[in-house]
């Protein structure tokens, strides 16, 4: 059997080189899991189980989060270059210049053309930038349903992939949906462009010089946000398996954001004591962008 070592050249790079058994033994060390969790069962383990899932959940997204805002990075660089070629081309009078063009060519008074270049690449890609942005997603949100489950007693269901993969699938469209702050700046330079008289090499420069920082910073926090609720969505399939779980809490939250999405009158930053029959509706509130909190067991009744 290969080690984890020679494991990290051959995984893919947003899984760590480890089993579910291997990760939960580190992250776990001491705790030995209960046929079934009780209430007395969770007042002597509690404090090792809700350790181990939350540095589970940290290091599960840690490890994917950089792999993801690359690949989102990459994606867009890549539509970004096909909105320029397509309305370099779509132009009135004009083609796609060739190395041999002595002159550049002013940006046409055709602010339209641009925009209506930015939604069809966005719209033309959108199944194929996804597909790249699914595996390690899914790959998170499976690893915190059966990396909980086996904490908390039982194997995972195969029957759950589906529903999981269908999930995975709405995060990865939210990883790499173009927001309304990258379109507002893409108008922004086109106008000022045609203001100035700019030419179309020009504003393509612009374009990449502008919007490519932006999306990089954006695809990493994207990335961290998302990845933490691919990994909530899969442990809060586990804790709702559980026949003796009651309540369930978030932890480990830094700040209750001001605008933080409220549950039940309060932030859901560092809520306490949920029923796990409202993690549905709790989940569907969501959290604040940079959100970095784990949902963890708090209560358990008696078998």
């Amino acid at each position: 059997m290969s080690t984890p070592a020679e494991r990290w050249k051959t995984t893919e790079p947003w899984r760590l080189p480890y089993s579910s058994r291997e990760l939960i033994s580190i992250c776990a060390k001491g705790l030995e899991i209960p046929k079934v969790w009780t209430a007395h069962e969770f007042l002597v383990k509690g404090r090792l189980l809700i350790l181990a899932i939350d540095r589970i959940a940290k290091l599960t997204q840690r490890r994917a989060a950089p792999h993801v805002a690359r690949t989102a990075q990459k994606v867009f660089a890549g539509q970004l270059e096909s909105v320029i070629d397509r309305a370099k081309r779509r132009a009135p009078g004009m083609r796609k210049p060739t190395a041999e063009d002595a002159i550049d060519i002013l940006v046409p008074q055709h602010e339209a053309i641009w925009m209506q270049a930015l939604d069809e690449v966005m719209k033309e890609s959108g199944h194929d930038v996804v597909l790249e942005i699914v595996p390690p997603v899914q790959s998170v949100m499976a690893q915190g349903y059966s990396k909980v489950g086996i904490l908390l007693g039982h194997e995972a269901d195969p029957d759950r992939n589906g529903v999981l993969a269908r999930e995975a699938q709405g995060i990865a469209n939210k990883i790499t949906r173009i927001n309304d702050t990258t379109r507002r700046q893409f108008e922004t330079a086109i106008r000022d462009s045609i203001e100035q008289g700019h030419t179309v090499t020009e504003l393509a420069q612009r374009l990449r010089d502008d919007l490519l920082p932006m999306q990089h910073r954006r695809s990493l926090t994207v990335a961290r946000t998302e990845l933490n609720n691919a990994f909530t969505r899969g442990s809060a399939t586990a804790f709702k398996e559980s026949n003796t779980l009651a309540t369930v809490s978030i932890i480990g939250c830094e700040a209750e954001e001001d605008n933080s999405p409220q549950y039940a009158g309060r932030s859901t930053c560092n809520f306490p004591n949920l029923p796990v029959t409202e993690i549905d509706a709790f989940l569907d509130v969501g959290f604040h962008v940079n959100h970095s909190g784990s949902m963890v067991p708090s209560s358990f009744r008696e078998a």
